[in-house]
């Protein structure tokens, strides 16, 4: 793919929705590179999209700009370019620091990559720094998991994230499982990691501020919260996805980009936007979306915002799941809050698609 074609739509989709009517006069609050591996893109090639969100849209004081990176083949050059074109905060796809681990993920970067990673991007200005982990990892032990916490610990980074390990349908480790190359672990074991997860961060002052995510106090990404507190976003580039509410309506739309490069470069430049998806949310959807995006946060939701957008709660048919789920220990009112407790948030999948219904 020609990354000056691609910057150069990026810039043509960004223009076109500084004009659309729901995004018109907006400000920013974040801009999150990622999706894939924005640091194989140039630093100007950034510095371009940054430059130009900020000219066709006012911006926080505070504004937030990530990339998501791999640890591996990062310069302190390169870091540098990305610092001077904006980049402020760095999310690094670690997912571990074990070398069995990270073979078996299909990952090409070692634990001392993840290291020297970090302290580039220091050198290079960037401290506000985050990681992923993966757990639930076939052949990983609740000993494994801790070293690798204890090796993050040792970074003092101030964010990170932690994701137990889903399998999708159509990929390779799918087929693997199916033809038993490997057994996930139990249950038990992984509920056993999530709570030596929890017990080591907290004893070094990380907050869970939601279910997959641990900060220091005033490092939680807004990003992150942006989504789970239903917040206007917009997407741009191949597979981007949008959501904007619909002003004086109690209604949403969302929406998505075409995924392949090329296809997004050809309908950028003959329409001005590449939408390839898109749906309309109504009422009883944004109700749901209120509780299953809402009770990820470790705050919850407000029980009064649910009554001043909606309808008396009282009334609606989340009462019951509600009562049921504080009645079970899964869930918990605090003052005006609903969110889950610390058992619900073990099984925060099967407690969130109950409010599907």
């Amino acid at each position: 793919m020609p990354e000056g074609e691609y910057i150069a739509a990026l810039l043509s989709e960004l223009d076109y929705y500084a004009n659309h009517e729901l995004f018109r006069s907006r400000s920013i609050q974040s801009i999150y590179f990622g999706g894939g591996t924005p640091s194989l893109l140039k630093p100007d090639s950034l510095g371009k999209v940054i430059e130009l969100a900020g000219a066709l849209f006012s911006t926080s004081s505070s504004l937030e700009v990530t990339m998501e990176a791999n640890p591996g083949g990062l310069s302190l050059e390169k870091l540098e370019g990305f610092a001077n074109a904006g980049i402020n905060r760095i999310s690094f796809g670690a997912q571990s620091f074990r070398l069995n681990q990270l073979e078996l993920l299909g990952r090409t970067h070692t634990g001392e990559d993840i290291e020297n990673s970090i302290e580039y991007a220091r050198a290079a200005g960037i401290d506000n720094l985050s990681l992923d982990l993966i757990y639930g990892v076939p052949e990983q032990s609740r000993e494994d998991l801790i070293e690798d916490l204890d090796r993050f610990l040792a970074l003092r980074l101030p964010h990170i994230s932690l994701y137990a390990l889903t399998i999708e349908k159509g990929t390779p480790f799918y087929q693997a499982k199916a033809n038993k190359v490997f057994e996930l672990p139990d249950d038990e074991l992984v509920l056993g990691m999530m709570s030596d997860i929890d017990n080591r961060l907290l004893e070094f002052d990380y907050h869970r501020y939601e279910i997959s995510n641990y900060c220091r106090s005033g490092y939680e990404s807004k990003h992150n919260l942006s989504y789970w507190n239903r917040d206007d976003y917009l997407g741009v580039g191949a597979g981007a996805h949008s959501f904007c509410a619909i002003a004086d309506s109690q209604s949403a739309r969302r929406w998505s980009n075409y995924a392949l490069p090329a296809r997004y470069m050809d309908q950028v430049t003959a329409l001005g936007s590449a939408l390839s998806w898109h749906e309309e949310l109504d009422n009883h959807e944004l109700q749901y979306e209120f509780f299953f995006l809402g009770l990820r946060k470790t705050s919850g939701v407000e029980l009064d915002s649910f009554e001043r957008e909606f309808q008396p709660l009282k009334d609606s048919r989340y009462m019951p799941l509600i009562k049921r789920g504080v009645e079970n220990g899964l869930l918990e009112i605090n003052g005006k809050n609903l969110r889950l407790t610390n058992r619900g948030i073990a099984l925060a999948d099967s407690v969130l698609e109950d409010f599907a219904g």
